[in-house]
């Protein structure tokens, strides 16, 4: 459908997908430890225990957008003093070290669809 073809008197079907996206370092980078935390990017954190304490699932972990391999590790080992790091808006990742160039007001898919198209456009050129 094109947008300029819409009908306010037609029933249109909307279709919601997921859209699989991992970041992934190029050939020549490796994946760092992240030695330096700015802490601009931490809305908080907090220790596996204390989530834990608070009663805190591995799935709400998921939920406020923590990465599925740390929501794992909470999930065997709920005890630790391992940190969950919160991360404020628009960051992203295990310490909060990753934002989308696009507006944030996006969403995932909508942010994914947008990286793949500009990288098609310029592989096109």
């Amino acid at each position: 459908m094109i947008e300029g073809e819409l009908n306010e008197y037609t029933t249109y079907i909307v279709n919601n997908q997921l859209t699989p996206y991992c970041r992934r370092p190029d050939n020549d980078e490796k994946e760092a430890e992240i030695s330096v935390i700015l802490n601009d990017n931490i809305a908080y954190n907090i220790t596996f225990k204390e989530l834990s304490e608070q009663d805190v699932t591995s799935e709400q972990l998921l939920n406020w957008l923590a990465p599925i391999d740390l929501a794992e590790r909470y999930e065997m080992n709920n005890r630790s003093s391992e940190l969950f790091y919160n991360c404020s808006s628009p960051w992203f990742g295990s310490k909060c070290q990753y934002q989308f160039v696009y507006d944030s007001s996006l969403s995932f898919n909508e942010i994914v669809q947008a990286s793949l198209n500009s990288r098609s456009a310029v592989m096109l050129n």
